[in-house]
């Protein structure tokens, strides 16, 4: 190497490009591939969506009918520990001096718990959530960072009034650090239940099928694929 400096130079650029690149590689790998999701036993979670052979499709996205979700719903099954729905929102947050946009998302009272077991603070949607509200208003959970930037960390967190979309929520929850869903652009949820499908003769507006965001969970080795194509999300 002493006699060859200019090739011994040359040698050393090229290992170092090449253990560079590897690492910026296996970076990308691990966080496309590799990194599993930020939730609670993630290799149990399973992103769901329906088709229909022959039909024409709603929506572009991965999505479950109202009248499916409450099939499975109702019939369950021995493989399913739980199943789920969301939907995107997008709310007027009224603070003093000024209103934000913000995103958050609309959930089952059992999702959040499915993904990440219990909150940092205060607790998950429950049944009574969806029940017409008092004058606290409607329940919202808030993410680590909406707790941290915007409501400034505060100790009395759980019980806060939110003026969300004209109407006051409380804050009933804070999830835990790192957690986020759909998407990291999400800052709150609220509780939603998907509407039930009657007959047409019975309620011809509520006979109309919606379509929403699904996740379920598996129980622990038993779980058991149906008919139909379920896809793991990441």
């Amino acid at each position: 190497m002493r006699r060859a400096k200019g090739y011994s130079a040359l040698c050393v650029v090229i290992l170092g490009i090449g253990v560079g690149a590897s690492s910026a590689l296996y970076s990308l790998v691990y966080e496309i591939v590799i990194r599993p999701l930020p939730y609670m036993e993630p290799d149990r979670i399973v992103r769901i969506s329906e088709e229909r052979p022959g039909a024409a499709a709603a929506t572009r996205n991965a999505v479950v009918s109202n009248l499916t979700y409450h099939a499975w719903k109702d019939e369950g099954s021995a493989a399913l520990e739980g199943l789920a729905a969301y939907e995107f929102r997008e709310h007027a947050l009224t603070l003093p001096g000024e209103t934000l946009r913000v995103r958050g998302a609309a959930v089952t009272p059992g999702l959040l718990s499915m993904l990440t077991g219990v909150p940092a603070r205060g607790r998950f949607f429950g049944p009574e959530d969806l029940e017409p509200g008092d004058a606290s208003g409607a329940a919202v959970v808030v993410s680590d960072p909406f707790w941290r930037d915007v409501l400034g960390g505060r100790d009395d967190v759980v019980g806060f009034r939110l003026l969300l979309d004209g109407r006051f929520h409380t804050v009933v929850g804070v999830s835990p650090p790192g957690f986020f869903f759909p998407d990291r652009e999400a800052v709150l949820w609220t509780a939603f239940a998907p509407r039930r499908p009657v007959s047409a003769a019975g309620n011809p507006e509520s006979s109309r099928s919606s379509a929403w965001g699904g996740w379920l969970r598996t129980r622990p080795r038993r779980a058991r694929r149906r008919k139909g194509r379920w896809s793991r999300k990441g």
